[in-house]
């Protein structure tokens, strides 16, 4: 048995990084400083090795 994608912990972090990042852009107004930018992403991809690694307990089945 598994999961929709929505109560995945990891693409909720991945959403959340999703949009730090656009708010990071200068095409917006800068809400975070480019410059954390890298950071961001080291973050989500650590934390979704971290969720892949010990959080995992059932595959994602469906999107809804």
């Amino acid at each position: 048995m598994g999961k929709p994608l929505w109560k995945s912990k990891e693409f909720w972090v991945n959403a959340v990084a999703f949009v730090l990042v656009v708010l990071a852009l200068p095409e917006f107004v800068a809400v975070i400083p480019v410059s954390w930018i890298p950071y961001i992403a080291l973050l989500a991809a650590v934390l979704t090795v971290l969720l892949r690694r010990f959080s995992t307990k059932e595959p994602i089945t469906s999107i809804f």
